[in-house]
């Protein structure tokens, strides 16, 4: 027997067809979306970024390959550093330029400057994920993929019994803030030093733990913890300058716990190469 469906029901059935599409077209949608979200992850972290290039040749076009090469190499070895421990550094593959150009997935560069006989320019750098993870693990190096949370630094100096944070005398505090975030899977980041800062928190706070302070300025600069770097700078000790660096680090993961890092360096030398 044949059923004679109503028009109330075809537009039932329609509409619940169309549902079903849109649920369906909603899903390949998330997918696409996530394992773009993935790649797009897996891209910023193989790739090296702002690597400075500069080159002299018998001509623009030689300088401009012999400043491209220096530049993948150089981005090979920072990738590679930032992917592995430290401890690990020692052991890690030092292959040739034609080697690495095969690890190379893409370039871009800017900021190009050319003369007659030279090439400056900054290389951003994109590698095979792949071939480097088989590389490192063909040298038995354990590496990382996991970016973790940012690291807040605050760093105060301690010379003759006087602290410094904020005042422009903190040497110490510009040491830090030349530290290239990028070639590191701990991303770091400095304060401003601007007058919320000042009113969060002081050096004095700083060095002795003040937990509410502290959690202040991670809050603002979305840390995951925060590093207060005390370096206490003992000038012409016996004819050399000592630095001791007290490292604490607080956060969910840390309870406060202190390394302690000496330095010595003759009294010819600069201070800000000492702190450096």
């Amino acid at each position: 027997m044949i059923r004679i469906m109503s028009l109330h029901s075809i537009a039932i059935c329609l509409c619940a067809a169309r549902n079903i599409a849109i649920v369906i077209a909603l899903a390949w949608a998330n997918l696409i979306v996530t394992g773009s979200n993935l790649q797009a992850a897996e891209s910023d972290l193989y790739e090296v970024r702002n690597v400075p290039v500069d080159a002299t040749a018998e001509s623009a076009v030689a300088a401009r390959t012999e400043a491209l090469a220096m530049g993948e190499r150089e981005s090979f070895h920072r990738l590679i550093r930032r992917l592995t421990p430290r401890e690990y550094h020692n052991r890690l593959p030092n292959p040739d330029r034609a080697t690495i150009s095969t690890y190379v997935r893409d370039f871009s560069v800017s900021d190009e400057k050319t003369s007659t006989v030279r090439y400056l320019a900054k290389m951003h750098v994109r590698f095979r994920s792949s071939d480097i993870r088989q590389l490192l693990s063909e040298f038995g190096v354990p590496f990382t993929e996991t970016i973790s949370k940012p690291v807040l630094i605050i760093p105060v100096l301690e010379r003759r019994g006087s602290y410094a944070l904020w005042e422009e005398t903190n040497d110490w505090r510009a040491v830090w803030s030349q530290i290239n975030s990028e070639e590191r899977m701990v991303p770091v980041r400095h304060p401003l030093g601007d007058l919320t800062d000042i009113s969060t928190i002081g050096a004095q706070h700083a060095v002795s733990g003040d937990l509410t302070r502290l959690q202040a300025m991670a809050d603002r600069y979305n840390s995951g913890s925060v590093i207060v770097a005390h370096a206490v700078l003992n000038t012409a000790v016996a004819n050399v300058n000592g630095l001791e660096v007290y490292l604490t680090q607080y956060g969910p993961s840390f309870d406060g716990q202190t390394r302690v890092v000496t330095f010595t360096g003759p009294v010819n030398e600069t201070i800000g190469s000492l702190l450096a």
